[in-house]
């Protein structure tokens, strides 16, 4: 996962993510690609989290094992598509990694304690699935492709965002308008030529930008930040806004 205590100060998520933490009881199964389905998870009924990467799974049936409380779960690229009803009965989570999973993502709408999110290689239209979680405090979007992030604004604890490779996204005026934002990082968005100004970002306090080659339109209050002292140019710089 790429939520690193370096980038966000957010004691509940780093708690989950902690190892020393005694309710730490992660299910992470070695050889992972010889799996073809998830029906060893009732030989773990009381883990909280899950990490599950098998390309070959025929079937996500299994998941159905997984505990109502589970506090964290990843799932990686299978080599099927398969609708994400196997986990909607995970109402208590409060981390969720999916990569390439994109059938019934409402589902995801429907997990409003979710504190931290990320989504890889997953194409939507727009990010209208999000608009429930009003307790989000950090959301990857990795890959994939989508043009429109109109719903980002409207999540009411969000503070770090990151945006990364996605095809297709020219426009992210939408997160000058993220009133809780304190942690961005934009990563090679070769359709983006510009950003929003910050005005309506009054919590703000570090800006990353990597691989932005395409940017001609910088706000005044951002050009005028630490890079320039540094000598790095806008589409490499890492600016503390505060």
């Amino acid at each position: 996962m790429l939520f690193d205590r370096n980038s966000i100060d957010l004691a509940e998520v780093l708690h989950v993510l902690d190892a020393s933490s005694p309710s730490h009881r992660t299910a992470r199964p070695a050889h992972q690609d010889s799996f073809t389905d998830f029906e060893y998870l009732r030989y773990f009924p009381h883990i909280r989290h899950f990490e599950g990467a098998h390309y070959l799974v025929e079937s996500l049936d299994g998941l159905r094992h997984l505990p109502d409380d589970l506090v964290s779960l990843e799932l990686g690229k299978t080599k099927k598509r398969f609708s994400l009803r196997a986990i909607e009965h995970l109402t208590n989570l409060r981390l969720l990694d999916l990569t390439r999973f994109t059938k019934d993502i409402e589902v995801v709408g429907t997990m409003t304690g979710l504190r931290a999110l990320q989504f890889r290689s997953i194409t939507l239209s727009d990010l209208a699935v999000l608009r429930p979680l009003q307790q989000l405090a950090a959301f990857n979007l990795i890959g994939g492709s989508t043009k429109d992030l109109d719903a980002l604004p409207e999540l009411g604890s969000l503070e770090a965002l990151r945006l990364w490779q996605i095809r297709g996204l020219s426009d992210v005026s939408a997160v000058g308008r993220i009133a809780t934002l304190r942690y961005l990082s934009l990563f090679e968005l070769r359709q983006v030529t510009g950003l929003p100004s910050f005005a309506g970002c009054p919590m703000l306090e570090v800006i990353s930008l990597n691989t932005m080659n395409g940017l001609t339109e910088i706000p005044p209050e951002v050009e005028a930040l630490q890079w320039a002292a540094s000598g790095k140019h806008p589409a490499q710089a890492h600016w503390n806004v505060k």
